[in-house]
């Protein structure tokens, strides 16, 4: 037997873009073609057990019996401005338009409809473990919540929460994932390459409306339903679908208190607009970029918290809605758009 050990340093992690259409159970599982610039997680998959209730003269329990699997967790990556595409169109469930005859070339992502967009993601823990320790295979994995966060100390992450239909433990895609190489690491994105306006809406964002943010987050919570089971789906759940209408927050930091502009919009019910453009580094005529839009932003809460002699802090929390009014930004009716300018020449869409 191989002195075999998983290690965080070994790890590699890919993902592969499962069919819209045929069953949700462990038929869906794909080999990887695309190896992400994965940072950790923590998916598991969890027994429930049915405790056994019957009184048979003993104080112990008798053995209890296997009703459920619950998949699910957390996968962090590094945010960029190509590899994360396939993120975004997974997450908004909508459509990916490309535009462009060279590179950069624009995606659209627009917000769908529903969440139907599953990914096989293959983790390999030790590449060298053989039969001993062998690759995850996350089948069936949906995005329920996606967080951008961007920090000055930390760097640019997208975090998903993941729920699953299984994990099963084989070697049979750890060839296709070993194959696979991390493109264009300058894509990645930095906090320092971004550019964050916000104002009312009286007029289209311009250069004075940019705000001195220390960081920020933008999340999209899709608000799946993760536990639904039946006698035909058996020990596992059936598809994700949406139990609810989403929701799109957007919670930032201002390392200075300088105005009151903002607190004002707050308390006044001001319907607020902003967007968030990262621009990397060069591509072809252009530059990589990412460009979100979010038309209706209506502040809820924007402490400035006294106390001690430091300085005093902003932390604004808002949320993202349909666009009704901003004519600024008329193209966009949903809570969100997202443009990625990279080098993928062709549209994302999943096989049907």
């Amino acid at each position: 037997m191989a002195n075999e050990m998983g290690a965080g340093y070994h790890s590699r992690c890919g993902i592969g873009l499962e069919s819209l259409a045929g069953a949700y159970d462990a038929t869906r599982l794909v080999a990887p073609t695309i190896l992400m610039p994965y940072v950790n997680e923590n998916l598991d998959k969890v027994v429930e057990y049915l405790e056994s209730n019957v009184l048979a003269g003993k104080r112990g329990y008798n053995p209890p019996r296997i009703i459920g699997y619950k998949t699910s967790g957390p996968l962090r990556v590094r945010a960029h401005h190509r590899l994360a595409e396939y993120l975004w169109f997974a997450a908004l469930g909508g459509t990916d338009s490309k535009s462009g005859v060279a590179a950069p070339y624009t995606h659209q992502l627009d917000k769908g409809e529903d969440i139907l967009r599953t990914m096989s993601i293959i983790i390999d823990k030790d590449p060298d473990g053989g039969d001993v320790i062998k690759c995850w295979n996350i089948i069936g994995a949906v995005i329920n919540k996606l967080t951008l966060t961007s920090s000055v100390t930390e760097g640019v992450y997208l975090d998903l929460e993941l729920v699953c239909y299984d994990i099963t433990r084989t070697t049979d895609h750890r060839a296709a994932l070993a194959a696979l190489s991390w493109v264009e690491q300058s894509a990645e994105l930095f906090h320092d390459q971004l550019v964050f306006r916000m104002a009312d809406c009286a007029d289209a964002l311009a250069i004075g409306d940019k705000q001195n943010i220390s960081e920020f987050s933008l999340t999209i919570d899709n608000k799946l339903i993760a536990d639904d089971k039946s006698c035909v789906s058996g020990k596992y759940i059936h598809r994700p679908r949406p139990n609810g209408k989403a929701i799109f927050t957007l919670d930032f930091s201002l390392p200075r208190y300088e105005a009151d502009t903002l607190l004002n919009a707050k308390d006044a019910g001001t319907t607020m607009q902003a967007d968030i453009i990262f621009t990397g580094d060069a591509l072809g005529g252009g530059n990589y970029a990412t460009q979100i839009y979010l038309p209706e932003i209506y502040l809820k809460s924007l402490p400035a918290p006294g106390g001690g002699e430091e300085k005093i802090t902003l932390s604004g929390s808002g949320q993202c809605y349909r666009n009704k009014n901003n004519t600024n930004m008329a193209t966009i009716t949903e809570e969100l758009q997202v443009k990625l300018l990279n080098s993928n020449d062709t549209a994302l869409a999943w096989t049907a």
